[in-house]
């Protein structure tokens, strides 16, 4: 028995009021449903949901295939951790830091400012080290020239410019009074030269005026009060038993040769 016909005359007469006429098709009147056959909608629903539950496993599919490498790609990567340094990332970008080489840039920047005070520091601390060591090398070039040059029968008073003079032909090395490069001995071909060499042949050669006029030989002997002094020279003083307060008074007189002391032996 047909369950759907289009006109009454497909059944038997006896079977005309068994269909229900609608939408000008005649439905068979079932009330409950045979065995084997189920409602028109059911039916339809139940394609529908085949065919959605089809087209989304062949979704699922194409899905999985196109994340199965990414799932290969990141395997052991945190997925917040990864969304933590990205925005890590984005906040350092905002810093103006993009990559490596921006990064070390700035912590470069940083360091620099932080230790350019210690390398001024440094820098003021070598200038004033440098600077002290060359007044303690003319101060030894100084002390060192005069000493011979008043043995030798210098001016007093022509000490510094004798001084100066030796400047072009000694220098100071390692905490030593030496001649420069090229500076050698008359005497001893092919030794330095002496600053008592020097003294006695090149400066009294070419500046006789700056010593004393020779008397003879052994050292002049100067009259004070009437009383031969020896090893007095021309303008030199005598300061006898002085006090302390007297000794840093006319300390620079005594180092130059200008003044003499002398200290009586209490009896």
């Amino acid at each position: 028995m047909k369950t759907v016909i289009g006109s009454l005359t497909e059944v038997p007469e006896v079977l005309h009021t068994e269909y229900e006429e609608r939408e000008g098709k005649f439905f068979l009147k079932l009330e409950d449903i045979p065995v084997g056959f189920v409602k028109a909608k059911d039916l339809l629903d139940a394609n529908t949901r085949v065919v959605e539950f089809r087209d989304r496993n062949i979704l699922l599919l194409k899905e999985n295939d196109e994340l199965r490498p990414l799932k290969l790609k990141y395997e052991g990567i945190d997925p917040e951790e990864a969304k933590s340094a990205i925005e890590k990332v984005k906040a350092l970008g905002k810093k103006g830091i993009k990559d490596v080489e921006d990064f070390n840039q700035q912590v470069k920047a940083v360091a620099d400012e932080l230790i350019k005070p210690l390398r001024d520091q440094l820098a003021t601390s070598a200038a004033e080290t440098a600077a002290e060591r060359k007044r303690a090398d003319e101060s030894m070039l100084h002390s060192r020239i005069s000493d011979s040059f008043t043995k030798v029968g210098g001016k007093p008073n022509a000490t510094d410019f004798v001084v100066n003079l030796a400047k072009d032909t000694f220098e100071i090395k390692d905490r030593a009074i030496v001649a420069r490069a090229g500076k050698f001995s008359t005497v001893k071909p092919g030794d330095p030269v002496t600053i008592e060499e020097w003294l006695t042949s090149s400066v009294k050669k070419d500046h006789d005026y700056v010593f004393e006029p020779s008397n003879g030989g052994g050292a002049p002997q100067i009259k004070v009060g009437g009383v031969v002094k020896p090893g007095l020279k021309p303008g030199q003083t005598i300061l006898k038993n002085p006090t302390p307060q007297q000794l840093g008074e006319f300390s620079g007189d005594i180092a130059t040769g200008k003044m003499k002391v002398e200290f009586e032996t209490v009896q």
